[in-house]
């Protein structure tokens, strides 16, 4: 990741897909020095943690877009919000996030627009969450317990209940925004 240290101020999007062997310290050395940074790639690479994510805090004021494959938990949750609050899309499917930590994403990303929280069996949503999620753009999210309809069985569709918006783009990166 070295050998092209130069261009590193100059990168509006990254992107580590599946880059398993990426360590934590290396993502953080790239980091600190894109203070052009908009796009964030992590997909597959969960490389970073809490920890790491703490040290690069306000090194990319730039950072609108976030798709993150990594386990997320409260603690990593602050972490993200304290760190990348500009963020305008966040995509975390499959990370295992509950509504501690996406409550607290949503309470330090005052812009976001866009969430995408599929495969996420452990979110549950209180009234507060709801209330968050309603503003936002688009929330793409699987089935709550919370939405089921016993009048419709287990055919219901929530996300059409509940007015969620089904076009899907495409990020910078050329990948599908909202599913792998």
């Amino acid at each position: 990741m070295a050998a092209r240290r130069e261009w590193y101020p100059l990168l509006e999007s990254l992107s580590l897909r599946n880059c398993a062997s990426v360590s934590s310290k290396a993502v953080c050395q790239v980091l600190k020095s894109c203070k052009e940074l908009k796009l964030l790639d992590l997909g597959g690479s969960y490389c970073l943690n809490a920890r790491a994510i703490q040290e690069v805090e306000g090194m990319c004021p730039k950072l609108v877009g976030l798709n993150y494959g990594g386990h997320i938990n409260l603690e990593m949750g602050q972490a993200i919000g304290k760190s990348f609050p500009n963020l305008k899309w966040l995509n975390l499917r499959g990370s295992g996030i509950d509504r501690y930590g996406l409550q607290s994403i949503l309470e330090s990303c005052k812009g976001l627009e866009y969430l995408n929280v599929m495969g996420c069996p452990r979110l549950t949503l209180s009234s507060t969450l709801t209330n968050k999620v309603a503003g936002l753009l688009e929330f793409k999210c699987s089935h709550f317990s919370y939405f089921y309809n016993h009048d419709h069985g287990n055919d219901y569709n929530h996300d059409h209940a509940y007015g969620y918006n089904h076009d899907h783009g495409y990020d910078h990166f050329g990948y599908d925004l909202w599913y792998p």
